[in-house]
């Protein structure tokens, strides 16, 4: 493990020697730091990337923790928490497509029902305003993340967010009114 942290140091460039972050390089290879994120995540792989990202945090911080063990012990436990919280948003993301998009098949009936569904997706963007309009599809349909899209548009964040939000919520109630 240490050496799996320490490569990633090396890697990253950002390894700076200090006591502190010897200590915890330590800490984190101790068998029961790592019982205890094994404890949090419940599955002993995802351990170890929890592990090599509380590991990265403490390198990129550059030394100065005044209690290593506290530190990482915070930070193996906000981690997991943003982790789980981000596969939650993404699993109900998935879900809300998955109850609107049309099941594919190589019946003709689908294949009309797909164009059926493509059309009334067009016609509920084409609702929204054109600055939604766009971040919709430069996001969803040419991959464009949000952080590449909000600098592109010189908009906050947060902002993207709030255009992609509302472009979801209004097709997903235009496609379940065409669907019932």
């Amino acid at each position: 493990m240490r050496t799996n942290i320490i490569c990633v140091c090396l890697l990253t460039g950002e390894y700076r020697v200090d006591d502190s972050i010897d200590e915890s390089l330590q800490l984190l290879a101790d068998t029961s730091f790592r019982g205890y994120v094994r404890k949090l995540v419940r599955f002993s792989d995802r351990a170890d990337d929890v592990l090599q990202t509380v590991a990265e945090k403490l390198l990129t911080r550059g030394g100065g923790v005044r209690d290593p063990r506290r530190f990482l012990l915070s930070a193996a436990r906000n981690t997991v928490i943003d982790e789980f919280r981000s596969s939650e948003r993404r699993d109900a993301r998935e879900q809300d497509y998955a109850d609107v998009s049309p099941a594919t098949s190589d019946k003709p009936e689908a294949a009309c029902e797909s164009k059926q569904f493509l059309e009334s997706l067009d016609a509920a963007l084409g609702e929204l305003p054109l600055l939604t309009q766009s971040l919709f599809s430069a996001h969803y349909i040419q991959g464009y993340t949000q952080q590449d899209l909000a600098s592109e548009h010189d908009l906050h964040l947060s902002t993207v967010e709030k255009h992609l939000r509302r472009a979801r919520r209004h097709c997903f109630r235009c496609l379940s009114t065409d669907t019932v």
